[in-house]
């Protein structure tokens, strides 16, 4: 007489047959699950979802100044023309170092009211000056002249220098490799699981971009107090150092 018993014979004897699937969750701080499961009904999934990092590490090429001229005087008009006067030769300097005008950009313009201080309780208005300022951005594609336009631009009549960032030409191929070492650090990650657990992965099934990150690069100043030191100073040294490029994908691999 046979010992095997089918579930079918199980069935005709009144009892239900369950199908079991052993689940392995998330570790905390792993970044990856892996989950066994029979194929059964809509429940069809059996894989390993993992996260993958990945990086880029390149020298910036290009580096991205902003600088500008404020001064105060009686009237608007006085005000505006010697901010305008200044920032001509500011911007004719840097276009004496190679900088084009495709890369010169104002960003921001404004002229304000300066009004006369008064004792408490008199409200009586009264405007003693004003104050313009102008300022621009200029990106340099020759890093080797970044602090000779930094210099020239103080030479000749910044008495502001917003903030000094350094970045990328092209940076779209950067953000595809990066990408595409996250992918592999997920297959390794992946195989690494699969191989603990003894089973195999069998392919990709859905590939999730999270995040990918530029640093800044940015260096932030203000020399408008020390503007007529720095003129007569040698060029300031600039150094653009390495930027690193961080993604973050989410992969699931069947089993």
């Amino acid at each position: 007489m046979s010992h095997v018993f089918r579930a079918s014979h199980w069935l005709q004897l009144g009892f239900t047959v369950f199908v079991i699937a052993a689940v392995w969750l998330p570790i905390p701080g792993g970044g990856a699950g892996l989950a066994l499961a029979q194929r059964t009904g809509d429940r069809d999934f059996s894989g390993i979802t993992v996260s993958g990092e990945g990086e880029v590490r390149a020298e910036p090429d290009i580096a991205v100044v902003t600088a500008g001229v404020t001064q105060q005087a009686a009237s608007s008009q006085e005000a505006m023309d010697e901010v305008s006067r200044r920032l001509a030769a500011v911007i004719a300097a840097a276009r004496g170092l190679g900088v084009e005008s495709r890369d010169i950009q104002t960003t921001g313009l404004s002229l304000t009211p300066i009004y006369r201080q008064r004792p408490r309780g008199d409200e009586t208005v009264e405007i003693e000056g004003y104050r313009a300022s102008n300022n621009i951005s200029l990106t340099v594609r020759d890093l080797r002249r970044t602090s000779t336009v930094l210099d020239a631009v103080l030479a000749n009549g910044a008495n502001n220098i917003g903030g000094l960032r350094f970045s990328f030409a092209n940076p779209e191929q950067l953000r595809l490799q990066a990408l595409a070492n996250a992918v592999v650090n997920a297959e390794s990650k992946a195989q690494a699981m699969a191989s603990a657990a003894g089973v195999s992965i069998s392919g990709v099934i859905s590939i999730q971009e999270e995040s990918v990150s530029f640093p800044t690069g940015a260096a932030q100043a203000d020399f408008a107090r020390a503007a007529p030191a720095l003129a007569a100073a040698p060029a300031p040294p600039v150094e653009s150092g390495e930027m690193v490029i961080k993604a973050r994908v989410r992969v699931s691999y069947g089993l």
